[in-house]
């Protein structure tokens, strides 16, 4: 084993706490390590096994993606799975944290404006905050920790929010130098619990919400929710007053989230117990001056919609999407759907993603979205699924663009590509096409002025007939051309979205 050239640097306050691991990041191989599948069908596995833990997920316009997964490589408690070309295969990051055997339950990985990645995860009741790629590591020892979120800002500013163990205290940090020092410290409530915070599409507003005052079932608490906005890296003022967004204390809500983009928040939250939770949402459009009456994004009698996570989108006039699990068939489905700033409480038909059926963990394996924000609009997700028999693992789909490669039989003597079907359509259309010999081929589609909105294609095919379902429920109505190069072969086709 090749011990990291790169040391455990500094702790970022020296407050004893007998409870913290000697946790460090170290090199598990000297380059990447494909544990690419042969077998996958459209989604793609990320990691084999069922992860100790929260697992999360990051990317970057470039294509780069990071997932984090505790205890999946002996010697190790925490790997990094990065791939390059947007998710279609994953690495074994050469850095993971040890000593092994340790059960970390909530990883959480965020960019900065800067561009750093960092991966913080909690062990018993301690919290580290890693760089993956300068392997700068810190370890957080103010207070002992409950529960946490994380989050970073255009500026590179990064911010942490804590649920205190001893006292049920909410306080927010921030992080200056990548983690090395702090800047302000924030008060927010004497009796809060479950903190969790987004930055919105402007990044240098976060929208804030916490349980309290606790419950004595603590999951039947208040839903609080309060606006800050940054005056500098590392240090936050507050901008709005502190309101109940969900002020039911009788009713069981194990989950909720905030997300806002240019003035509109969307508050996500779940209610009931199994087997009818029902997924809700509260919108604001005017930055959490006032709230609209709550409304179903997702339920009916009888069945679960739950553990969900969302993200807005920047592509067009932006959004917000949304995954959610749906027990509606006997295989789990793992459902996306998403709406557009201009009609925040119309969401889209529900899609399942998923082409394994969704693996339920003890220790929670929510799925999770992260947005590229890219040209192109594309999203990801990781979930937890089964393969065969009782095998399960963690694996990834891209959203944006939905796409199913089908390949049909027949012996094809000429290049072709086909009219899609239907259209006009909406929000999904098929696209055929042939190619007679083997090569490089990739399936775009493009607006009214030439700027790409997606690729569904882009890989080498062997020769045959096949089609490309793809999904525009992003998108406006509007014409689009669709672009198929194999070879020296270019076709354009013109197609029609209508809402």
């Amino acid at each position: 084993m090749i011990k990291s050239l790169l040391f455990l640097f500094t702790v970022l306050l020296f407050t004893n706490i007998s409870t913290a691991q000697t946790f460090k990041p170290v090199y598990g191989a000297t380059g990447f390590e494909s544990i690419q599948s042969d077998s996958w069908g459209n989604d793609i596995l990320v990691s084999n096994g069922t992860p100790s833990g929260q697992m999360s997920i990051v990317s970057r316009p470039n294509g780069e993606v990071f997932v984090a997964v505790p205890d999946t490589t002996p010697g190790f408690s925490l790997r990094i799975y990065k791939s390059t070309n947007f998710g279609e295969t994953f690495s074994l990051f050469p850095t993971g944290i040890q000593p092994g055997g340790m059960l970390i339950p909530k990883t959480k990985m965020v960019r900065s404006g800067l561009d750093s990645i960092y991966c913080s995860f909690m062990y018993n009741d301690t919290l580290y905050i890693w760089n993956v790629e300068s392997n700068n590591f810190g370890v957080f020892t103010t207070v002992t920790v409950n529960d946490y979120d994380i989050t970073a800002s255009s500026t590179g500013g990064v911010y942490i929010i804590v649920d205190e163990r001893v006292d049920r205290a909410t306080r927010l940090y921030g992080l200056t130098n990548g983690g090395a020092s702090f800047g302000t410290t924030v008060f927010l409530s004497s009796n809060g619990a479950n903190p969790k915070m987004r930055f919105s599409n402007s990044g240098d507003t976060t929208v804030i919400n916490y349980r309290g005052p606790v419950h004595v079932d603590t999951n039947k608490s208040r839903i609080r929710t309060v606006r800050y906005r940054e005056s500098a890296p590392g240090t936050l003022a507050i901008t709005g007053s502190f309101s109940d967004v969900v002020a039911d204390s009788t009713i069981y809500k194990d989950q909720f989230q905030s997300v806002a983009y240019n003035g509109t928040i969307w508050t996500f939250f779940t209610q009931g117990l199994s087997p009818n939770r029902v997924l809700k949402c509260r919108t604001s459009t005017n930055y959490g001056l006032s709230y609209n009456p709550e409304f179903i994004v997702a339920g009916d009698a009888g069945h679960d919609n739950y553990w969900f996570d969302a993200n807005i989108y920047k592509f067009g006039s932006g959004g917000v999407d949304l995954v959610y699990y749906n027990d509606t068939t006997s295989t789990y489905v793992l459902n996306y759907t998403s709406n557009s700033i201009g009609t925040p409480e119309t969401f889209g038909t529900p899609l399942a993603v998923n082409d394994y059926e969704t693996a339920l963990s003890s220790n929670s394996a929510i799925p999770q979205i992260t947005e590229f924000y890219d040209a192109g609009g594309d999203v990801g997700v990781i979930y937890l699924g089964y393969n065969t028999g009782p095998e399960s693992g963690i694996y990834y789909d891209r959203l944006t663009a939905i796409t199913n490669i089908h390949t049909g039989n027949g012996i094809v003597n000429s290049y072709e590509l086909k009219q899609n079907y239907p259209n006009p359509f909406n929000p999904s259309t098929k696209i055929a096409f042939s190619i007679p010999k083997n090569g490089f081929t990739s399936l775009k589609v493009y607006d009214m002025v030439g700027r790409e909105i997606a690729t569904l294609l882009s890989k080498d095919l062997q020769s045959g007939n096949y089609e490309v379902d793809f999904n525009g429920s992003k998108l406006s109505s509007g014409v689009y051309f669709y672009q198929l190069i194999s070879s020296d072969f270019v076709e354009v086709k013109k197609m029609m979205l209508v809402k």
